[in-house]
C-alpha cells in the first residue's frame, strides 16, 4: 500500500510558479492563438493564502499551446500528431521545454510561443536509447543522461557528430540526472554513487566527487541540481534525503530530510531542482508529492498529490525551474501574481504534465 504523506497548512516562502510534465504530447506546427483555459487547483488549499495554482495537465503540446492547423492539415483534414509515451527528465530553456520519453528513445523539444515541436537523438549517426535526464548549455548544446547507452550523449548546437561522454575508466557508468554550469557538466553516476563532473568543451572528466564518503552513509543518487550559490544538491533515494555540497571540491554543507512518515520527511526523491531565490523542488515517487524546502533545509509545503486529477502528481520524476512565459501567463487565474514556473513530470496518470504557477493570491 502506497504511504500517504500528510500535508501542510502553509506556505511561508517566496512567490513561486510551477509547472508539472508527463504523458503524451504530439508534433504540431502553426501559429499558436490563446483559446487554451486553466483548470485551477490551489495549494495549501486551506490555512492560509495559497502561493502555488495548478494551471493545467495536459498530454499534447496543443492542449497547453493553441495551434491553429495549417493548410495541408485543413485540406487533409488531420494533423500530424505524437505523443509522449514514457516521460523523465525535464529542463526548460527560454520559450523551449525538452522532456525525456524513454519508450519513443528521444528528447521532445516544445517552443512555449509557437507550439513547433521537434525531436532530438532519433536520426543521425548516434541514436539514443534509454534518455532519462537532459541539461541545455549556454550555446545551446544538449547533454542527454542515457542509462541504456551508459553515456551523456552530447548534441553539439553547431551540428557536429554526438559524442558520448563517459568515464575514463573501465568501469560501469549509469548517468541518471544532469546539471551544467559554464563548462562543468555535473552527472549522477547510480553506478558509482557519485558526481561526475565533464568539461563540456573538451568532453574529459575533471572531477569525481564521492557521496557516500561524505555522509557516512550509502547513497543512491538519483538526481543534481545546482543552487543560486553554486552549491550541488543531490537527491539519495536511499536516505530519502537532500545531500548538499560544495561544487569546488564536494565538501559536506548539509543533508535535508530523511526516510520516513513524518511531516519533512520523503520517501524515493527522485529528480529535484533549485529556483533563483533559492527553493528546493524535489520529486518524491513514493509520496506522490513534490516538496518544497528553503536552502537550510525548511519544509515549505508540498504540492501534488496521488490522485489522477486536475493538480494530482500520481508519480512524479523530473523537475524543472521555467523562466517567466508570456504563453504560461495567459493561464494564471486572475487574482493570483505568478513569479516563475517549474516543470514536472510523472511517470504515471492520464495526464502526465501539469503546469502549475507560484506566487501569491491576492
Amino acid at each position: 500500500m502506497r504511504k500517504r504523506h500528510p500535508g501542510v497548512g502553509f506556505f511561508n516562502v517566496w512567490r513561486i510558479c510551477l509547472i508539472v510534465v508527463a504523458g503524451g504530447v504530439p508534433f504540431v506546427s502553426g501559429c499558436a492563438s490563446g483559446r487554451i483555459t486553466a483548470d485551477p487547483v490551489y495549494f495549501p488549499a486551506s490555512g492560509g493564502p495559497a502561493h502555488v495554482v495548478h494551471l493545467k495537465s495536459f498530454n499534447r503540446i496543443d492542449d497547453l499551446v493553441a495551434i491553429e492547423p495549417t493548410f495541408v492539415e485543413l485540406i487533409r483534414g488531420e494533423r500530424y500528431t505524437s505523443r509522449i509515451e514514457s516521460a523523465a527528465g525535464v529542463t526548460a530553456r527560454g520559450e523551449n521545454l525538452y522532456v525525456c520519453d524513454t519508450d519513443q528513445g528521444v528528447i521532445h523539444v516544445w517552443n512555449l510561443t509557437t507550439g513547433n515541436t521537434r525531436r532530438l537523438g532519433q536520426t543521425g549517426e548516434l541514436r539514443l536509447a534509454t534518455p532519462v535526464d537532459v541539461a541545455v548549455g549556454a550555446d545551446g548544446s544538449v547533454y542527454v543522461a542515457d542509462t541504456g547507452l551508459g553515456a551523456v550523449v552530447a548534441l553539439r548546437a553547431n551540428g557536429a557528430v554526438p559524442v558520448r561522454l563517459r568515464r575514463e575508466t573501465d568501469a560501469s557508468f549509469r548517468p541518471v540526472s544532469l546539471a551544467i554550469s559554464d563548462d562543468k557538466l555535473y552527472v549522477a553516476d547510480l553506478e558509482s554513487a557519485s558526481i561526475v563532473v565533464f568539461d563540456t568543451s573538451t568532453g574529459g572528466v575533471t572531477t569525481t566527487l564521492t557521496l557516500s564518503d561524505k555522509t557516512g552513509d550509502a547513497v543512491m543518487p538519483m538526481g543534481v541540481a545546482i543552487g543560486p550559490k553554486g552549491n550541488l544538491f543531490v537527491s539519495d533515494a536511499m536516505g530519502g534525503r537532500v545531500v548538499v555540497l560544495s561544487a569546488d571540491d564536494g565538501k559536506l554543507i548539509r543533508t535535508m530530510s530523511r526516510r520516513g512518515n513524518r511531516l519533512g520527511d520523503m520517501g524515493q526523491p527522485k529528480h529535484l531542482d533549485v529556483s533563483a531565490d533559492g527553493t528546493v523542488f524535489v520529486a518524491d515517487s513514493e509520496f506522490a508529492h513534490v516538496h518544497l524546502y528553503n536552502g537550510d533545509g525548511q519544509l515549505l509545503m508540498l504540492i501534488g498529490g496521488p490522485d489522477d486529477r486536475a493538480g494530482g502528481t500520481p508519480m512524479p520524476l523530473g523537475v524543472a525551474v521555467a523562466e517567466k512565459s508570456a504563453t504560461l501567463e495567459r493561464l494564471v487565474p486572475a487574482g493570483f501574481e505568478a513569479q516563475y514556473f517549474v516543470v514536472v513530470t510523472n511517470s504515471l496518470g492520464s495526464k502526465r504534465i501539469n503546469l502549475f504557477a507560484v506566487g501569491m493570491k491576492r
